[in-house]
C-alpha cells in the first residue's frame, strides 16, 4: 500500500500539469506559507468540525432534508419503508439469536477489541479527511461539498459499528435499527429527488428540440430552473453547473463540433449584473473557452413539478408563465428568441442519453404552436389548437393558451378566440399584460381595411381590452429593452 501510495504521489505532485487552483499542489503550499500559523490553528478545529459532520450529524441532517416538504403519499411511502426496515433488522437480530448453537457465538466482544476498533476508525477518519482540509475543502452537508464524506466512509463505518457494541444489547438493536431505518429512508428520498430532477432535464430537452430545430452558433442559452418543491431540496442534485447546459445543448444542435458551439449555464442573478452592464461573458472551465457579446442571449424557463412547459422567453413579445419570479422577470428583455433558427426540423435526440421520446401530450401541441407563431405559420397553431382540444389536453398554466389565442384572432377565428381568452383572464390576471400586448398587436396588425369598412377582429380588441381591463397602452404597463 505504501508503495502504490508514494507512486501516485509522485505522479501527483511531478509529473502531473494540474489546470486547476483549487487542486493545485503549489497553490496550497502557498496559501499554508502566506500564514501558516493561521493554518496550523485551523487544521484541529476544522478537523473537529468535520468530524462531528460525517460521523454524526450526517445520519440525520440528509434524512431530515429529505423528509421536509414530502408530499402525503411520499410521506406515506417514506414511512412505510422505514418501518419496514426496522423490522427487518429487529427479525434478523432474534434470528440470529436463536441460531447459535454455542455459547461462544453468544460472547459479547470485551472493552479492548472495541476500544481497538474504535481507534482504527478514528484513524481512518483522519488521514482521510486531511487531504480534503489541506486543499482548503471542507464538509457542508446538502451541499456540494458533502461528497467529502466518501472517503472517511469506512472509518467511519468501523468507528460506528464499535460504539454500537459498547452498547448494551436492547440499546444496540434499537440504535441499529434508528440509523438503519434513517439510512434507509434518505436513500429513498433521495433517489426519488433524483428521479424528478433527471425527469425534467429530459423534459427541458425534448421540449426545446420540439420548440428550436436549430440554434444560431455562438449563444448563451440560460436556462431558469423552476422552484424546487421543498426549501430543503438537496442542492447537489440539482443543475448548477455550466456545462451540464451547454454540454447537452451541443449533443442536441451541434453533434459533430470538436469544441462547444453554444455556451449554456442555469440562470443566476450574476447573469442579470452582466446583462445590466452589456458585459461579454467572458468564461474558462476546465481548459473550455467562452466569449460572447450579451445581445446573443436566449433565455427559457423549464419548471418543475408539472406545473407547466418549456417557455422560450421573448422579449418581443413578454410573456412569462404565471409562476415567473423577480429574476426570470428582471431578465425577460434581453432575451433574444431569434437565436432560433426556424426552419428544418427537430434535432434528433440520442435516446441512450435523453431516453425515448416523449409522448405527444400538451407540451408538444404547445411548443410546435410556439414555433408556428414565430414562423408567421397561423393555420399551423390553429390546427395544432384544435387537435389539442379535439384530444382533451389542457395545459397546467393557463398562460400557455396565449399562442392559440393569437393564432385564432389571426385566422378570423375570433368566437374560439374570445372563449379562451375569457378562460385565461378569469383563471390567470398574470396574463392580463400579455392579452394587453395581444390587443395592442391585433390592432397594429394591418387589420384596418380604411375608415369607412369595419375593422377585422374589432369586437375580439375591445372584449381583450376588457378582460385584461387594459385602460392604458400595454407598451406601458412592462418595461422594454432598453
Amino acid at each position: 500500500y505504501l508503495a502504490t501510495t508514494g507512486v501516485f504521489l509522485f505522479w501527483r505532485i511531478i509529473l502531473f500539469e494540474n489546470t486547476r487552483e483549487a487542486t493545485d499542489v503549489g497553490s496550497i503550499l502557498d496559501r499554508f506559507q502566506s500564514d501558516p500559523v493561521e493554518s496550523l490553528f485551523r487544521l484541529p478545529l476544522d478537523l473537529l468540525v468535520d468530524f462531528v459532520e460525517a460521523v454524526i450529524l450526517a445520519w440525520f441532517a440528509p434524512a431530515n432534508a429529505t423528509l421536509s416538504g414530502l408530499t402525503t403519499s411520499a410521506l406515506i411511502a417514506t414511512t412505510v419503508l422505514g418501518t419496514v426496515a426496522v423490522g427487518l433488522v429487529v427479525f434478523y437480530f432474534f434470528w440470529m439469536r436463536r441460531r447459535s448453537l454455542s455459547p461462544d457465538e453468544e460472547q459479547e466482544p470485551d472493552s479492548a477489541w472495541i476500544t481497538s476498533a474504535a481507534l482504527v476508525g478514528i484513524t481512518g477518519i483522519i488521514f482521510t479527511m486531511l487531504p480534503t482540509l489541506l486543499s482548503d475543502r471542507e464538509i457542508r452537508l446538502l451541499d456540494l461539498f458533502d461528497r467529502y464524506t466518501i472517503p472517511p466512509m469506512m472509518g467511519i463505518s468501523i468507528l460506528v459499528g464499535a460504539g454500537l457494541f459498547a452498547l448494551q444489547p436492547t440499546l444496540r438493536i434499537g440504535a441499529l435499527a434508528l440509523l438503519v431505518s434513517l439510512s434507509v429512508v434518505t436513500q429513498f428520498n433521495t433517489l426519488n429527488e433524483y428521479r424528478a430532477e433527471w425527469q425534467m432535464q429530459k423534459d427541458l430537452w425534448w421540449q426545446l428540440s420540439w420548440r428550436a430545430p436549430q440554434i444560431e452558433p455562438d449563444t448563451t442559452l440560460l436556462v431558469h430552473f423552476g422552484t424546487p418543491p421543498s426549501p430543503a431540496t438537496n442542492p447537489t442534485i440539482q443543475v448548477s453547473d455550466d456545462y451540464e447546459v451547454w454540454g447537452p445543448a451541443s449533443i442536441i444542435y451541434y453533434p459533430q463540433a470538436t469544441d462547444p458551439v453554444i455556451f449554456g449555464d442555469p440562470l443566476r442573478q450574476w447573469h442579470l449584473d452582466m446583462l445590466l452592464s452589456q458585459q461579454t461573458l467572458e468564461r474558462e472551465i476546465r481548459g473550455v473557452t467562452f466569449s460572447i457579446p450579451p445581445e446573443n442571449t436566449l433565455i427559457v424557463a423549464i419548471p418543475r413539478q408539472n406545473t407547466g412547459c418549456l417557455r422560450v422567453v421573448d422579449r418581443e413579445l413578454q410573456e412569462l408563465p404565471f409562476q415567473a419570479d423577480a429574476l426570470l422577470r428582471a431578465v425577460m428583455p434581453y432575451s433574444d428568441a431569434s437565436r432560433i433558427i426556424t426552419e428544418g426540423a427537430a434535432p434528433d435526440l440520442p435516446a441512450g442519453i435523453f431516453g425515448a421520446e416523449p409522448a405527444h401530450t400538451w407540451c408538444y401541441y404547445f411548443q410546435s404552436a410556439e414555433l408556428a407563431r414565430q414562423r408567421g405559420e397561423w393555420a399551423d397553431v390553429v390546427e395544432l389548437g384544435n387537435a389539442a382540444r379535439d384530444r382533451g389536453y389542457d395545459p397546467e398554466d393557463e398562460t400557455e393558451w396565449l399562442p392559440f389565442i393569437e393564432g385564432y384572432a389571426m385566422q378570423e377565428q375570433y368566437a374560439d378566440a374570445s372563449e379562451l381568452a375569457a378562460r385565461v383572464a378569469d383563471q390567470s390576471p398574470e396574463t392580463w399584460p400579455s392579452l394587453c400586448r395581444l390587443s395592442d398587436r391585433l390592432s397594429q396588425a394591418n387589420r384596418i381595411i380604411s375608415d369607412q369598412q369595419p375593422i377585422i377582429g374589432q369586437d375580439l380588441v375591445l372584449t381583450l381590452n376588457e378582460l385584461a381591463q387594459c385602460s392604458v397602452p400595454a407598451t406601458e404597463q412592462t418595461s422594454v429593452a432598453p
